[in-house]
């Protein structure tokens, strides 16, 4: 991705929009055809009864536990947002086409689409626990602290997007404005101003945030941990400084 995307030829004109519609096809074999069910979450489930609980690491090897689904997912999820990054930096090679206007318009839309489900698998994983039977007695662990980062960067980095595009639809003209919710991306893309921001969207970003900070924040033993998520609670505290202003 990097290399077609933030090649020498892309940072001189920009990502062709071929180029990336390739990669956003090769995203959707990955999801359909190479990546098996077993290590895929139906997100639609998301937040429901019928999830587990609890898992065991004592569990056969044969057997793939919500771990393993929560990071395969989450790093396919990143690859938009890796993605948008890429664009943002070096922009979309005639973009006043109308294949470039599309393609501009699909990246928007695949990266918010990717961002809710990362909130999304974010909430799935505040529900499970993950237990590891000893000699002595059984230890349980949070998610986020039995990786090497990987969920805690992917739900930071998110996070990240989120309050920098809730910041950018505020600080936009009027009549620019988008609304703008992880919550409902149906209607991410609906007409709207910043007077008529509604307190249930604002809720919503601050809901979002607030849960993937909070499964940041249960990699201690990550030695950075704290640091990232002094960064993340000063995003938080001023959009909520931000909302306060709109709303007078």
């Amino acid at each position: 991705m990097a290399r077609t995307l933030c090649g020498p030829v892309a940072r001189r004109k920009g990502a062709r929009y071929q180029d990336i519609e390739d990669l956003y096809k090769q995203l959707e074999e990955w999801h359909t055809d190479i990546c098996p069910p077993a290590l895929q979450i139906q997100l639609s489930s998301c937040g429901r009864s019928q999830l587990e609980g609890a898992s065991s690491l004592d569990t056969e090897a044969k057997k793939f536990l919500p771990l393993h689904r929560a990071i395969v997912t989450l790093l396919e999820l990143n690859c938009f947002m890796q993605l948008e990054a890429c664009v943002s930096q070096y922009g979309i090679e005639d973009r006043g086409s109308l294949m470039g206007q599309i393609v501009d318009m699909r990246v928007k839309y695949e990266t918010l689409r990717a961002a809710y489900k990362i909130v999304e698998v974010a909430q799935w994983i505040e529900k499970l626990t993950i237990s590891q039977r000893t000699s002595a007695s059984v230890i349980t662990h949070v998610m986020a602290d039995l990786t090497p980062g990987i969920i805690r960067n992917i739900c930071a980095g998110a996070s990240n997007w989120i309050s920098g595009r809730a910041k950018e639809i505020f600080h936009r003209a009027p009549h620019d404005v988008l609304n703008f919710t992880v919550e409902k991306p149906g209607h991410a893309f609906g007409g709207g101003s910043i007077a008529g921001l509604s307190r249930d969207q604002a809720t919503s970003w601050m809901e979002s945030l607030t849960t993937l900070r909070d499964i940041a924040a249960t990699a201690t033993s990550h030695w950075d941990t704290e640091h990232l998520v002094k960064r993340l609670d000063q995003q938080i505290g001023s959009l909520k400084e931000l909302f306060s202003e709109i709303r007078g």
